[in-house]
């Protein structure tokens, strides 16, 4: 399909005996021509930028709330101005073809004159076509600074998050030491009562074998005064007294 700059370049006009000179009109051709070229080239640039930044808005990662309306206002502010810009520059063409041929049969002054308009025309839109780009860059660049602010704000939400488990996590460690603590100290004082119960109850078991062996001995010997039987089975009784408290 061919551009309107290339129809511009390609279209020819009848020859007559009088008009100007056809070299004069070709270069002006020429260069609406690529006025129009380039005009064309900058939109279809950014046709495609604003179609990116639409495929982005659709992106999951910019499914926040604020972020989303930002790049939707951008991608539909950006489209209302590259339209305009376009319909511009088809009327723009349409009044270089008009005044290419009025060149023909209008004095060589007017002709000067159409040619110094279509230069003002095509400088104006391309003066609105810049600026409709800046307006475009201008809130992209809002959309990002907010899409960037809100990762900063997640991020440190986030950190917050991770501190506060830390800070709980420590204080439940920190308890089940001290619990673990007195759990200990409890069982050594147990421990140690029943030892004390224990080291009592062998003395005073001690005591009473002694006494009652003290008793026995006694007994032994009153009997032995009375009988020598008796007497055989003292002696070594008291000797046996004596080991069991050496034992002891």
């Amino acid at each position: 399909m061919q551009t309107l700059a290339h129809k511009i370049r390609a279209k020819e006009f009848s020859r007559a005996r009088r008009g100007y000179e056809v070299a004069e009109v070709t270069t002006f051709l020429e260069d609406v021509a690529a006025d129009v070229d380039s005009l064309e080239t900058e939109l279809r640039r950014e046709t495609v930028r604003a179609n990116a930044l639409e495929r982005r808005v659709q992106s999951p990662q910019h499914a926040e709330g604020n972020v989303e309306a930002a790049f939707l206002a951008a991608a539909e502010t950006k489209q209302k101005l590259i339209d305009e810009a376009q319909e511009r520059a088809r009327q723009i063409i349409i009044e270089a073809r008009q005044q290419a041929e009025d060149l023909l049969s209008a004095p060589k002054e007017a002709a000067h004159r159409a040619q110094e308009d279509s230069s003002a025309i095509l400088l104006q839109a391309k003066e609105r076509l810049d600026s409709a780009i800046r307006e475009a860059a201008a809130i992209e660049e809002r959309a990002r600074t907010e899409a960037a602010n809100l990762e900063t704000e997640a991020a440190e939400r986030s950190r917050r998050t991770v501190e506060e488990s830390d800070r709980r996590a420590q204080e439940t460690i920190d308890a089940a030491r001290h619990e673990a603590a007195i759990r200990i100290a409890a069982a050594q004082r147990e421990s140690s009562d029943v030892r004390t119960a224990l080291e009592s109850e062998h003395t005073e078991l001690l005591e009473r074998v002694r006494s009652l062996q003290t008793a026995v001995v006694g007994m032994l010997e009153y009997g032995a005064a009375r009988s020598v039987d008796l007497a055989s089975i003292v002696e070594p009784d008291t000797d046996a007294s004596g080991e069991m408290e050496e034992a002891s």
